[in-house]
């Protein structure tokens, strides 16, 4: 899992840097699915169904711009324009190991709110990081995300959240960004 997640965080980085002003999520998305399978392996999103879902996933990276929460389907009428923030969110299979990554980039040189909402974020996930250690429940992670982001004034999406990957796209443990504390989900 770790060389398939130095694979995925190369390419995903590869997909920032060419994420410019002009460039449609599309072109993106066929960069994503080149470099993949340039590297031996299988972009895990590309007709994905989730469970419950008889909808397959029509992509390779999942493109979400400004106000599109998660899981935006990359065409080409989505063309990148300075200020955007972006959601870049991709998954492949390495060697029968599910792996997946997101981050969330701007574009262009541009300051404002956005940097604020981006700071705050980083300040949450690196919160949740140091949270997530052997013996610490899931809802110190999820209450330390929590905490961060209401307290900069923002709010968080009740169904979406972290989980688990593996032998599957996507695996226990769920990890929802809200939380009781440190005692909750023991």
């Amino acid at each position: 899992m770790r060389e398939g997640g130095k694979h995925l965080a190369t390419i995903l980085n590869q997909v920032a840097l060419a994420s410019l002003p002009g460039v449609s999520a599309k072109a993106l998305d066929t960069l994503a699915f080149n470099l993949i399978k340039k590297g031996g392996d299988e972009p895990s999103f590309l007709n994905y169904a989730p469970p419950r879902s008889k909808v397959k996933f029509p992509a390779s990276l999942c493109v979400s711009i400004n106000d599109t929460i998660v899981h935006g389907i990359p065409n080409d009428e989505m063309i990148l324009k300075i200020g955007d923030t972006v959601g870049l969110d991709l998954g492949l299979k390495h060697r029968g190991f599910f792996l997946d990554m997101a981050v969330t980039i701007k574009v262009g040189a541009t300051f404002g709110e956005s940097d604020r909402l981006l700071e705050t974020t980083k300040k949450a996930l690196e919160a949740g990081i140091k949270m997530a250690r052997a013996g610490k429940p899931l809802g110190a992670v999820s209450n330390a995300v929590e905490r961060i982001i209401r307290g900069a004034g923002y709010g968080l999406v009740r169904d979406l959240g972290g989980h688990g990957v593996g032998y599957k796209v996507h695996e226990e443990p769920e990890v929802p960004f809200l939380g009781k504390g440190p005692g909750f989900w023991a």
